[in-house]
């Protein structure tokens, strides 16, 4: 419910700030690593060798997501407004212009029955 009241109109911070963390945890584990790798010591069996690289695959991975899916919250809100928009343009002229909706609103049409010509 949290994500739901919150987070609805921007995942970007959900996901992101989820993602972030868990990157900059796995960056973390395999910079340890690295300088245990540089000293010298094998960290071939290590399985946190697993974990940090999991960790930042599943980050990158959950900063994507937001990613795509802030795009996506963005783009059903532009498609809002072109739809009130059009909704206004139909209310205050009497006919709902092609161009601005994808659909075919009431069936009126600015022609008439005849057609052009």
């Amino acid at each position: 419910m949290v994500y739901i009241g919150r987070y609805l109109n921007r995942p970007l911070h959900l996901f992101g700030g989820i993602g972030i963390g868990f990157t900059a945890i796995g960056l973390v584990i395999c910079a340890y690593l690295t300088v245990l790798k540089i000293s010298g010591e094998a960290i071939r069996g290590r399985p946190l060798l697993i974990l940090g690289v999991l960790l930042l695959v599943v980050g990158v991975q959950l900063l994507t997501l937001g990613l795509m899916a802030q795009m996506m919250v963005l783009s059903r809100r532009e498609g809002r407004r072109g739809e009130l928009a059009a909704e206004v343009i139909e209310r205050t002229v009497g006919f709902r212009p092609a161009g601005l909706s994808a659909a075919a609103g009431s069936g009126r049409s600015t022609m008439g029955a005849s057609g052009p010509g």
